[in-house]
């Protein structure tokens, strides 16, 4: 009788450590960091992500109107693939432009991802997107 105690407990214990070692590795593969060696880049480059951000955009009609023109800071998450998740505006001139700041994120192409120690890994990323009305734009002198 013992020895089937032994061994029940034993086992118990065998399978509580390989649930404890799967919660920490959940936990390590999960962590986003914000600084590492190769930080994530958009393909092509600056001037091919501002290229994207220009081609892609559609000023809000109310925000042409009222003269509303900014930066809207999105912050994000560029995954081990470079797949963009995690959106999130953190300063908004006006919830139109924060809206279209975030259609325009998601349509973008997988990003080179960041990298530590040679391994891609998720990187917290903070982007400024700026809404300027062109110069001939009636409204255009209203901006704030």
């Amino acid at each position: 009788m013992r020895v089937l105690l032994i061994h029940v407990l034993l086992l118990l214990s065998y399978n509580f450590a390989f649930a404890q070692t799967d919660i920490i590795d959940t936990v390590v593969e999960e962590s986003v960091y914000t600084v590492v060696e190769r930080m994530p880049q958009f393909p092509g480059g600056e001037a091919a992500l501002q290229k994207f951000l220009s081609t892609e955009m559609r000023y809000p009609e109310l925000c042409k109107i009222e003269g509303i023109e900014g930066k809207v800071y999105v912050q994000f998450v560029v995954r081990e693939n470079g797949k963009l998740s995690d959106f999130n505006v953190l300063r908004s001139p006006n919830p139109e432009l924060s809206k279209e700041a975030l259609r325009i994120l998601k349509k973008s192409p997988d990003w080179i991802p960041g990298s530590q120690n040679g391994i891609n890994v998720p990187v917290r990323f903070n982007l400024p997107i700026r809404f300027i009305l062109p110069p001939s734009f009636p409204e255009h002198n209203n901006s704030r």
